[in-house]
This record gives C-alpha cells, structure tokens and sequence, in this order.
C-alpha cells in the first residue's frame, strides 16, 4: 500500500506498509482498536540522521497523489510495450509470406508469443486504467478517507547497526482502525 506523510518536508519521496497489525488489548488487558504499522523512516522527514520526534495526534498522514502519479506512469508505461509490440507484429506478419516452411514455423511461433504479450499490456492498461478512474472518484478522492493517522515513532536511518553491516530504516505510525479492519 503506498503511504506517504501529509505534512513532509520533502516531495521527492514515497513508501510502501511492510505491516500492520492491531493492538486487541492494551497494557490493561481492556479491548482496544489501535491499529499500528511499519514501514521506512525515509517517508517521514529530509533530514533522516536524528530521530523522529513525536508530535502526537495532530500529524496526520496521507497522499495518494504520488500513487496516482504512479498509476500514470505505469499506464505510459504500457502503452509505449504495446506500441513496440504492434510494430513488431506488424514486421513478423510481413516475414511469415517471404520465408520458407521451417522459418515460417518459426515466426508463426513468435507472433502468436508477441501476440498474447499484446494483449496481456493491453489488459494490464485496461486494468490501471479502470483502478486510476475508481481511485480519482467517490471516496477514493476524499483526502480525510486515507488518512491514517500519525507516525509515532522513527529513529534516524543508521548503516553497519551492530556492526553487522544491515540499515535501520524503520518507523512506526499509528493507523485509523476503521481503514485497516481485522
């Protein structure tokens, strides 16, 4: 799922839930609908060596414009695979007349594989073309409907941790409970 913050201090960024999960019971053993999740510290701040600090309730997240971008440029994407394809179709239609039987064989066997990836992007379009159109209305483009509430925690991205060559770039927000259902 992309995530990215609502208030950020830097557009050039985007992230993706590695998690959730929820809470059930707090310290108390009372019921509670807290709902957490995981992902990269590198969504949250420009300045990625000191820790997150956290400002509570009031830092709400969201953003699906950058999915959206996203979405686009996959669509682009796509449709310039399936313009290739279309002009090498085209070539190997023209091959199958001028060569002997065995060749033919073979370019035969290759059209009917560019003809079925033709038509897989022409699908995958389709697809991304029809979730764009369902992302852009309704409750899709209701900001306050992807709000997941705030961050909680996000320590500065640190490399060789314990000396065992590995990054820490983690963080850890709080989620609505109503978007994120068990």
């Amino acid at each position: 799922m992309p995530i990215a913050p609502l208030t950020k201090e830097n557009d050039n960024v985007q992230g993706s839930i590695a998690f959730f999960f929820h809470e059930n019971r707090d310290k108390n053993r009372d019921p509670n609908d807290t709902v957490l999740g995981v992902s990269t510290s590198h969504v949250l701040s420009k300045d990625i060596t000191i820790d997150y600090q956290f400002k509570g309730p009031g830092a709400p997240m969201q953003s699906i414009q950058h999915a959206l971008n996203e979405i686009k440029d996959c669509i682009t994407s796509h449709a310039t695979n399936a313009e290739c394809l279309a002009k090498h179709i085209i070539k190997l239609e023209a091959e199958l007349e001028s060569k002997d039987l065995q060749e033919a064989k073979n370019v035969a066997e290759l059209l009917m594989a560019k003809q079925a990836k033709l038509a897989q992007e022409k699908e995958d379009i389709d697809t991304l073309k029809k979730f764009y159109n369902e992302v852009t209305s309704g409750n899709w483009a209701d900001i306050k409907y992807h709000s997941i509430k705030y961050f909680h925690w996000a320590p500065n991205i640190s490399i060789n941790v314990q000396g065992h060559k590995y990054t820490k770039d983690i963080s850890i927000f709080m989620a609505n409970p109503s978007k994120f259902r068990a």
